[in-house]
């Protein structure tokens, strides 16, 4: 069964207690944010949506697409010179009447919200490993490494 987006909190908790240095700065979660909120229904209540700055602009860290019933889709990661922004950026760009336009056709299961979690700047190193530790526990229907839903 696919992970949850409260299943996503849960997991960044349990790393943030179970493997972060107590002296490290503090993860940023962002809120919700609504890739395409001109859709009806949708299963999660987002704060921000297409076409808002993306949180934790400028900052590395990671990044999870969900569907419109909040089930993990994707798990990704911007580190070292990269960041959340640019990432996002490579997936979606402005389509007509400037709404969101996803810029692949891969997707097994349309994204819908994106969450994202920004690590310190001094850290930026530390996404890849919350997002092997994400990957790693979190079953999602497009990431190829990590626990993977049945066909």
């Amino acid at each position: 069964m696919l992970g949850t987006f409260d299943d996503l909190k849960a997991k960044v908790d349990e790393y943030c207690s179970c493997y972060r240095h107590p002296k490290m700065g503090d993860l940023s979660s962002g809120p919700l944010y609504d890739l395409f909120p001109e859709r009806e229904g949708g299963a999660l209540k987002a704060k921000c949506c297409w076409n808002d700055t993306w949180p934790s602009n400028g900052k590395a860290g990671i990044y999870a697409f969900l569907d419109d019933d909040g089930r993990v889709v994707y798990i990704g990661k911007s580190s070292m010179k990269s960041s959340v922004s640019a990432r996002l950026n490579s997936y979606c760009q402005y389509g007509q009447n400037k709404k969101c336009k996803l810029k692949h056709d891969h997707w097994k299961v349309q994204p819908r919200y994106v969450w994202i979690v920004g690590v310190p700047n001094e850290t930026s190193f530390e996404a890849a490993a919350l997002e092997e530790f994400l990957i790693r526990e979190i079953v999602t229907s497009c990431n190829v490494n990590g626990v993977s839903a049945s066909p």
